[in-house]
C-alpha cells in the first residue's frame, strides 16, 4: 500500500479528477445553455454521452499516466480499498480527487467570465429541487448497478488469470457511466461521482450566491450515498475473494 502515498499517486489523481470534473461542466454548460442548438432530448442526450464518455476515459488515463491509480472516483477509491481490506490512504487520495474537482470548478469559472458568459450560470447551474431522500434512493440505485460490474472486472485484472488491461476498464467504466446517465436523468437528478457533485456544488454556490438547508442536505445526502454504497460494494468484492481463496 506503499504507492498509494507517493506524490504521483497524489498529482495522478489530482491531475485526473480536473480533467474528469471540468469536462463533465463544460458538457453540462454547453447543453444546458443550449449553445448548440441542440433540440431534441436524443441530440442533447447524445451530447451527454459523448463528454461524459471523453471525460472518464480521459480521466483515468491522465490519472494514470501521472503515476496515480486511474481511479478518480471516490466511490471507487473506497471500492479498491475494500477490495484489498486496506483503508489508511483512503483520506489521502479521496482529499487530492476533491482537490483536482475544486481546481477544476475554479478553472471552469473563471474560463466563464473570460468568455463574457458569467451571468448564464445562474441559469445552467441550479440547486437540485428533488427530495434528499429521491437524491439517495436514485444514488444508490445507479451505483449498485454500476460499481458492482467494476468490482467484478477488478477482480478479474486483478487475479492470476486476468488479462483486462486499464483501459478496458476504463472503457467499460465510461460506457456504464453514460448508460445510467441516459436512463436515470428520465427519474431525476443524479451523478454517480462524489468528486464532480463537489466541483459541481461549487459552481452552484458560486452562481447562486446561497443555499437553503435543503438544498444542501439534498447534496450532501447524494454525495454520502454513493461513498456508502462504494464502501459497500468494496465489502462484497472483499468478502468474495476471501471465499474464492
Amino acid at each position: 500500500m506503499n504507492i498509494w502515498w507517493s506524490a504521483h499517486a497524489a498529482l495522478g489523481e489530482s491531475v485526473g479528477s480536473l480533467i474528469l470534473a471540468i469536462t463533465f461542466m463544460f458538457t453540462q454548460f454547453v447543453v444546458k445553455s443550449n449553445k448548440l442548438s441542440l433540440t431534441t432530448t436524443i441530440q442533447k442526450r447524445g451530447f451527454l454521452s459523448v463528454g461524459y464518455f471523453s471525460g472518464i476515459v480521459l480521466g483515468i488515463l491522465t490519472a494514470k499516466g501521472f503515476g496515480g491509480h486511474g481511479q478518480v472516483n471516490p466511490s471507487i477509491t473506497l471500492l479498491v480499498a475494500g477490495m484489498e481490506g486496506h483503508f489508511e490512504a483512503v483520506p489521502f487520495i479521496i482529499g487530492f480527487q476533491l482537490l483536482g474537482a475544486f481546481v477544476g470548478a475554479i478553472i471552469f469559472i473563471l474560463t466563464i467570465r473570460i468568455i463574457g458568459r458569467n451571468d448564464e450560470l445562474s441559469r445552467v447551474f441550479r440547486w437540485s429541487q428533488q427530495s434528499p431522500q429521491k437524491t439517495m434512493g436514485l444514488e444508490v440505485v445507479g451505483n449498485v448497478f454500476w460499481l458492482l460490474p467494476i468490482a467484478g472486472l477488478l477482480l478479474f485484472f486483478t487475479s492470476p488469470s486476468g488479462g483486462i488491461s486499464l483501459f478496458e476498464v476504463a472503457m467499460a467504466a465510461a460506457f456504464g457511466k453514460v448508460l445510467l446517465t441516459m436512463v436515470m436523468d428520465d427519474f431525476g437528478s443524479a451523478n454517480f461521482n462524489p468528486m464532480v457533485w463537489f466541483g459541481l456544488f461549487l459552481v452552484k454556490l458560486h452562481s447562486q450566491k446561497g443555499i437553503s438547508g435543503k438544498e444542501f442536505i439534498t447534496e450532501f445526502s447524494g454525495v454520502v450515498t454513493t461513498l456508502l454504497v462504494g464502501l459497500a460494494a468494496g465489502g462484497i468484492a472483499y468478502g468474495s475473494l476471501q471465499i474464492t481463496n
